[in-house]
């Protein structure tokens, strides 16, 4: 698996080169200095399946700019980088559709740990954010039971939540699934309803460093489709 990095931030391309070196799985860090050089890459390279992008890339454009890269490059979780963690900068990302936020100004053993936690394929948000709502849980221990009316498996139940955590569409997802978008949206709604919330980022924020959030974004393959219809 290959793992794309848009960003010049030398202490972070050093951390993640190392984490990607260490981790125990085979992966491959593919370097980018500026957003055009990475959107290159990923043009190319279908191999590529998470991306680290700095938001300072964007040069002070809004989310919408994440939306543009999301839908061009559906299949890639995108985890923002950025100086900032004000919180109107995670909600605004999150809500574009980025699997992640992780905030660069932190020390170096932080910052690797919460690399290797996006790699796991974890949320990560600012536990700042977290602690300003409330939703701080460092246990890990949160859990949930999610009531659906929709004609789904479990393993399409699973699988639409986890591709809507890495930014999918619901389009994209139906597709994926071979399924009608009507019941992606009622999975969904489903899912925001029993956590009490109603937007992508409420939701994220709900299961970064939780139970339900551990390993949510790890890329699926496209070929998984193929052995989860039913």
């Amino acid at each position: 698996m290959k793992i794309l990095l848009i960003d010049d931030d030398p202490i972070v391309v050093e951390c993640l080169g190392a984490l990607v070196k260490n981790v125990g799985q085979p992966l491959q860090l593919i370097r980018a200095a500026t957003l055009a050089q990475g959107i290159t890459a990923a043009s190319i390279d279908e191999q590529i399946r998470l991306a680290f992008v700095g938001l300072e890339q964007f040069h002070g454009l809004d989310s919408t700019v994440i939306g543009a890269l999301r839908t061009r490059f559906e299949h890639i979780p995108v985890v923002i980088l950025a100086s900032s963690e004000a919180e109107h900068l995670v909600l605004g990302v999150l809500d574009a559709g980025a699997a992640g936020f992780i905030c660069k100004d932190m020390s170096t053993y932080s910052l690797m740990r919460t690399l290797r936690s996006a790699l796991s394929g974890d949320i990560t948000v600012p536990s700042s954010v977290l602690k300003a709502r409330g939703l701080y849980n460092p246990s890990h221990k949160r859990t949930c039971v999610v009531l659906s009316t929709s004609d789904l498996n479990q393993s399409q139940k699973i699988v639409i939540r986890r591709l809507m955590l890495q930014g999918r569409s619901n389009q994209a997802i139906a597709a994926f699934l071979g399924i009608a978008e009507p019941a992606v949206r009622a999975e969904i709604s489903s899912l925001l309803k029993a956590l009490s919330v109603t937007s992508r980022s409420e939701l994220m924020l709900v299961l970064a460093g939780t139970e339900l959030g551990k390993g949510a974004i790890i890329p699926i393959e496209p070929s998984g489709a193929r052995n989860i219809r039913g």
